[in-house]
C-alpha cells in the first residue's frame, strides 16, 4: 500500500475504512467483530484468484483538471443536496460529506481527483453518471474544502515521499493542496491510528 510503504494485512486495510474513511476507532485485529468481517469478505471472495482484478473494482482515474467551488456549490444543490442536505450533513442513512460526521481528511474522499471520480461514475444516487468530467471536479472541489474530521498521524503517510498531487495535508515532500479546514477527532484520537507494519518491501 503506497500511502503506509509497507504491505498490510487485511485487518489493517478495514481499520483504515474505519479510521480514515468514517473517522471512527479501529478494532482489535483478534474482536469478534474483525473476524466476522475478515470472514465475510473471505466468503465473497470464493472462486476469484489471488492477484486477479473484478468487476467494479476501484474507481478509474480521471483526467487532471480543475474545479470550481461557485459552480459546485450551484451543482450540489440541484443534484445532491436532496439526499445529503443542504449543509452536508446526510439524511438518514445517507452520508454526511462535510462537518463533524463526515469522512476525514485522510481519507481517499477527501482527494479531488478521488471525489471527482467517484461523483462521476457513481452520483447522483438516483441517476448515476448523469454528470460529465468538469461538473463532477466542480461538485468535487465543493464538497472537498469544507471542513472535516482530522485524521491522526497523517503526516506519516507516504512515507518515501510520492504523495498524490491532491493530498490535502502536507507530508514528506508534498505540501498540502487546497487544505480544508480539520475539525478535532471527538473520540480518541489513538484509537484513529493504525500503525503499518514493519515490511521487507517497505523503503529503507
Amino acid at each position: 500500500m503506497d500511502r503506509s510503504g509497507a504491505v498490510v494485512p487485511l485487518e489493517d486495510r478495514i481499520n483504515y475504512c474505519f479510521t480514515r474513511s468514517l473517522a471512527g476507532s479501529k478494532l482489535p485485529s483478534d474482536s469478534r467483530e474483525m473476524q466476522d468481517i475478515v470472514a465475510y469478505l473471505s466468503f465473497i471472495s470464493r472462486g476469484v484468484p489471488n492477484g486477479s482484478h473484478v468487476n467494479g473494482e476501484s474507481m478509474p482515474t480521471l483526467p487532471k483538471m480543475t474545479g470550481d467551488t461557485v459552480r459546485g456549490s450551484k451543482l450540489f444543490v440541484d443534484n445532491c443536496a436532496r439526499c445529503h442536505g443542504n449543509n452536508g450533513g446526510g439524511m438518514g442513512p445517507i452520508p454526511a460529506l462535510w462537518g463533524p460526521k463526515s469522512f476525514s481528511v485522510g481519507a481517499s474522499m477527501a482527494r479531488l481527483e478521488r471525489a471527482a471520480s467517484f461523483i462521476r461514475h457513481n452520483m447522483p444516487f438516483d441517476h448515476p453518471g448523469s454528470l460529465n468530467f468538469q461538473q463532477a471536479f466542480d461538485i468535487a472541489a465543493f464538497v472537498t474544502n469544507k471542513s472535516r474530521p482530522d485524521s491522526p498521524g497523517k503526516e506519516t503517510d507516504w512515507p518515501a515521499g510520492g504523495a498524490p498531487s491532491d493530498v490535502p495535508y502536507d507530508t514528506k515532500g508534498h505540501k498540502a493542496f487546497r487544505p480544508p479546514k480539520v475539525l478535532p477527532r471527538t473520540t480518541n484520537a489513538a484509537a484513529a491510528i493504525v500503525t503499518a507494519p514493519v515490511s521487507v518491501l517497505r523503503p529503507k
